[in-house]
């Protein structure tokens, strides 16, 4: 599953851990994306 599938699959998501658990992944996501750029 891609991370912006999971990303939307928490959106919908009503329950209160979803919540931090999208952070959670949003923020990994952005590192892994920054750490490609810069090791480019």
């Amino acid at each position: 599953m891609l991370v912006k599938d999971v990303l939307l699959q928490l959106q919908a998501t009503i329950r209160r851990a979803a919540e931090t658990i999208y952070q959670v992944i949003h923020s990994a996501h952005a590192n892994a994306t920054h750490n490609l750029i810069i090791m480019a």
